[in-house]
């Protein structure tokens, strides 16, 4: 498992439930691990088997939370 601390996490911008997100992965990969950092408490949840292609269209969309929490539940998870 990736630490907190071994990933950089961005700060989101239009999210009230979002603080800040990270990947392992890329482009080229079929699936990675987002970290997501929620605003209100701060903790922080690896999901894992997420596509980058998901990550990336939460990580530019204009309403990134209500996208997220459409989805989340579609993955396995664990607070890291």
């Amino acid at each position: 498992m990736i630490g907190r601390d071994a990933m950089r996490l961005g700060k989101l911008r239009n999210s009230e439930l979002i603080d800040s997100i990270g990947y392992t992965g890329g482009p080229g990969t079929t699936s990675g691990t987002p970290h997501v950092k929620y605003a209100a408490d701060g903790k922080v949840f690896a999901y894992y088997g997420v596509s980058y292609s998901t990550f990336r269209k939460l990580a530019t969309m204009r309403n990134p939370g209500t996208y997220w929490i459409g989805i989340r539940h579609k993955y396995e998870f664990s607070e890291v």
